[in-house]
């Protein structure tokens, strides 16, 4: 079993980065990792309601090998002045130790959305 610990280092980089291209550094307020999901859950969400998150808890993630785990999407908030949007990273691990990541779900959220979410895990990065 992999601890979310070890998955954030990976997931960190790219979220700052691509969130960068969109908006100016200096206005992130923050950003919380708030779901961590196996890949295939996925399509309960695509194109749906940011609130079905509310059903959805916490996955455990497995290594299949050595260098590959299995696919998960991790969900984020961030503020932007008084925004607040979720963004999900899909993280796709293959056979020869690479990995793709992708934004399959950026929406604005509401701020009772918001602080449901955060009240069951919340890690500020």
């Amino acid at each position: 079993m992999i601890m979310r610990g070890e998955f954030d280092y990976i997931s960190n980089r790219f979220i700052k980065e691509n969130i960068s291209k969109v908006f100016k550094q200096e206005d992130i307020k923050e950003i919380r990792l708030i779901r961590v999901l196996r890949g295939y859950k996925l399509k309960y969400l695509e194109n749906k309601s940011p609130f079905r998150l509310l059903l959805f808890s916490n996955d455990d993630l497995y290594f299949i090998n050595e260098t590959t785990a299995e696919d998960c999407i991790s969900f984020y908030t961030f503020k932007i002045h008084k925004d607040i949007y979720i963004m999900g990273l899909r993280t796709i691990y293959y056979d020869n130790g690479t990995r793709k990541e992708d934004v399959v779900y950026n929406k604005q959220i509401p701020s009772f959305l918001y602080h449901l979410l955060i009240s069951k895990y919340n890690t500020v990065l």
